[in-house]
């Protein structure tokens, strides 16, 4: 597998935007395991083991992690390729990438 694409990351990205703002968090109220979104319950659930609704709760920032090391990644690669493509002295370039690095 070669990795999501740019239009994937976006859609993934997108979908996180719409979901109801966090922090996601699981709570137990009135007995019951709750996912919450801030203050807001997001939904009672019976059923599931508590570290099926942990994933569920802490999917939101987790995504948000992903998302951001993997675009880091990809202007590090980016920024690499460059070097190799260049006709410029490797000194040169391995400047460019140092600065490159400190901005991913």
């Amino acid at each position: 597998m070669v990795g999501p694409t740019d239009e994937q990351l976006d859609e993934i990205e997108a979908r996180l935007d719409a979901a109801t703002p966090g922090p996601w968090t699981l709570r137990v109220i009135d007995g019951s395991n709750v996912v919450t979104a801030g203050e807001y319950p997001m939904r009672s659930i019976i059923g599931p083991n508590r570290a099926d609704l942990g994933f569920i709760a802490n999917a939101p920032s987790d995504l948000r992690l992903l998302l951001a090391a993997v675009r880091r990644g990809r202007r590090i690669e980016a920024a690499a390729a460059a070097i190799f493509d260049s006709p410029y002295p490797l000194d040169e370039q391995i400047d460019k990438l140092r600065a490159a690095l400190d901005g991913a």
